[in-house]
């Protein structure tokens, strides 16, 4: 499992962009949202300063300010 701390998240439904944690299980999204627990096997990503935007026909991509 993968947890990407801190990121500010566009995800299409909010109309703001919001800091968050994404947690991704077998390459899926698992869950969205703040402060997000992960197990102790989770390997951890801090996104603090970068944006995230993903769900656009199944791509994604990652903006490093």
């Amino acid at each position: 499992m993968l947890c990407v701390k801190n990121g500010m998240i566009h995800d299409g439904i909010h109309p703001e962009a919001f800091r968050g944690d994404i947690l991704v299980e077998d390459g899926k999204i698992k869950a969205i949202g703040e402060n997000l627990e992960a197990g102790e096997e989770t390997e951890i990503v801090d996104a603090q300063g970068a944006v995230r935007v993903s769900g656009i026909r199944g791509g994604s991509w990652t903006y490093w300010a």
